[in-house]
């Protein structure tokens, strides 16, 4: 009971913004996150590669379905995958492995929690540090402080952010509620609804981006930045030449997105020639190495992205970064689909 305890104190944590999101000394989180990494990047990288990677996924695919993706996408470290109810974090908490798993952090309305937000994140924990802290502290002191040790020593590799879908919403909805109608002045009771929802995170299917081929394409885009060594800006707009095909090729637009887009002249914007295609479908091609160019979607709290991504190889065309948008109304606009015809159009030129 205590490892388990010590399990959701552990993924319930404070991190930043972006699609992948490949970490630096300087740069670790732009979202009020204090923490730097002790190391500069390319010895934490090197550190990292040392590394056996567990990962920890969502108990809605079967282990095998993980591996075939993994294998298809993961060079840089050896893994394993590890489902919730077999996971024993003192097990790998030290510095021989690295642990990818879904991570949650709060948005805090003043000093009320008002919001929680979800990521996939690929971390390792420095266990020297740790037991370095540790024996300065007197041993009354060692039980409280362990988890909060242990996650002020674990390092950030890169990570990218969960989009919600409606059963995710309802419930965080209701918590939100809860928090604001019941809890403003009993903080106490927050940690136990938390971890209501990271469990839900293991057990439900509540996310619109936490599926096997988007999955294996924002493991692909992980692995080619830990090994070029390649930091990632979070806000860094992408325009690559590849773009120009999009005057050829048919854009996908997964049905997540177009579910959410009410007024038919938004896509009729678009330029060039499109489709939308249902989550499931666009995911089978993705795992069938199918090539196409589709359209990817987040947002965190009043920050979006929009993505066109490589099927076959994961590559990000195309990032449109919108900071300070509050999110009212529709996903997509006019504006965001002319941004996406004026740089296939330059694109087109070259």
């Amino acid at each position: 009971m205590k490892t388990f305890c010590l399990l959701l104190f552990l993924l319930v944590a404070s991190i930043g913004h972006s699609q992948v999101y490949l970490s630096s000394r300087h740069t670790h989180s732009p979202l009020n996150y204090k923490k730097k990494s002790h190391y500069k990047l390319d010895v934490l990288l090197e550190k990292f590669k040392k590394t056996e990677t567990i990962f920890l996924l969502s108990d809605i695919y079967d282990i095998k379905e993980y591996e075939k993706i993994l294998r298809d996408s993961w060079t840089v470290t050896p893994f394993q995958v590890v489902k919730l109810a077999d996971f024993d974090y003192q097990k790998y908490l030290n510095s021989q492995y690295s642990i990818a798993q879904i991570k949650t952090f709060t948005v805090m309305y003043g000093t009320t929690p008002s919001n929680v937000q979800v990521i996939f994140d690929l971390s390792f924990h420095d266990s020297e540090a740790t037991l370095e802290k540790l024996e300065k502290l007197a041993p009354e002191k060692r039980k409280n402080k362990l988890a909060s040790v242990i996650n002020a020593n674990t390092e950030t590799i890169a990570y990218y952010w969960l989009l919600r879908n409606d059963d995710f919403l309802g419930r965080r909805d209701n918590l939100t509620n809860r928090i604001f109608e019941d809890l403003r002045y009993d903080e106490s009771e927050w940690d136990p609804l938390r971890q209501e929802i990271i469990l839900s995170c293991y057990k439900d299917d509540v996310f619109h981006n936490y599926k096997l081929g988007f999955l294996k394409n924002y493991l692909q885009q992980m692995n080619e930045l830990i090994e070029a060594e390649q930091h990632h800006i979070p806000y860094e707009d992408v325009r690559l030449p590849e773009l120009k095909k999009l005057t050829q090729n048919t854009l996908y637009i997964p049905s997540y997105l177009a579910d959410e887009i009410s007024e038919p002249e938004v896509l009729g914007a678009y330029n060039y020639r499109y489709e939308i295609i249902s989550d499931e479908e666009l995911n089978t091609k993705i795992l069938n190495n199918d090539e196409l160019y589709y359209l990817s979607f987040n947002l965190a709290s009043s920050l979006k992205w929009f993505e066109v991504i490589n099927s076959k190889t994961g590559t990000v065309l195309y990032r449109n970064f919108r900071g300070s948008e509050y999110l009212l109304g529709e996903w997509c606009k006019i504006k965001h689909i002319e941004s996406l015809n004026s740089a296939i159009k330059k694109a087109s030129k070259k």
